[in-house]
């Protein structure tokens, strides 16, 4: 078996509001960085596993984001492999 790091990116929604995102572009453009145009918050997840193969590296990560870490009504994710 190989050992993989995945990266789990869990977003909000394009169409729902995002508080914290709003803050931080605030605050950006306070500091001067008025190029920024957008800001998002999300969240970033990293597990290490052991798989026999990418595919399964990655439907195992697809598997623990649906269970346990994505709400699917508010968020939506990707998935980044990489292996160790």
């Amino acid at each position: 078996m190989k050992t993989y790091i995945v990266v789990i990116h869990i977003m909000p929604h394009e169409v729902l509001l995002d508080p914290a995102g709003k803050t931080t572009l605030q605050a950006l453009h306070k500091l001067g960085f008025d190029k920024v145009i957008n800001s998002r918050i999300g969240k970033r997840i990293e597990i290490t596993l052991q798989a026999n193969h990418k595919q399964e590296a990655h439907s195992t990560a697809e598997q623990i984001a649906k269970q346990l870490l994505v709400n699917p009504i508010v968020e939506n994710f990707f998935i980044e492999i990489k292996e160790d």
